[in-house]
């Protein structure tokens, strides 16, 4: 896992010496930029980047001239990598280290959460009528701005006609 961070870390860096607007690694004063975390689903990194420059597109925008950089940028990216070196070899993306690997660290914590709850669950039942409020999940800010994007670009679609 380190090695393909180190990969991935080292690939940015290239990116960024080629002109391509990436955030990049920020290094130490001893060259380091990876950090190890250990966290409870298992081991993990960490690294302080550069900001990443641009804005968010608003909904009433035409996508078109967004949509045309955005390939632009893809394409300068993918040129970019014809030559990238690292010493690091890069990992293969599958379900292991994605899913099976930190669901192996959290079974354990979830199972002595989930004996917690059963012993106080039964003490107080939900009322008739469905999930108490407390087991709503709310609606992430994200899902909230895609409704109200579509709500608006109804309405100025509406007026139009």
């Amino acid at each position: 896992m380190r090695e393909g961070a180190l990969y991935e870390l080292d690939v940015l860096n290239h990116l960024h010496r080629k002109g391509i607007p990436v955030a990049f690694p920020v290094a130490e004063s001893d060259g380091s930029c990876l950090h190890d975390i250990d966290a409870p689903e298992g081991p993990h990194f960490a690294t302080l980047f550069t900001l990443a420059r641009g804005r968010e597109l608003s909904c009433g925008e035409d996508p078109a001239p967004a949509a045309r950089a955005y390939g632009d940028a893809v394409a300068a990216m993918h040129n970019a990598f014809e030559n990238v070196r690292s010493r690091h070899s890069r990992f293969g993306i599958d379900l292991e280290p994605l899913i099976d690997r930190p669901l192996a660290h959290v079974k354990p914590i979830l199972s002595q959460r989930a004996g917690r709850s059963k012993s106080t669950s039964s003490a107080s039942p939900e009322p008739s009528g469905g999930p108490s409020r407390r087991s709503r999940r709310p609606i992430s800010s994200a899902a909230s701005a895609t409704a109200t994007c579509k709500a608006t670009t109804r309405t100025s679609t509406n007026k139009a006609l």
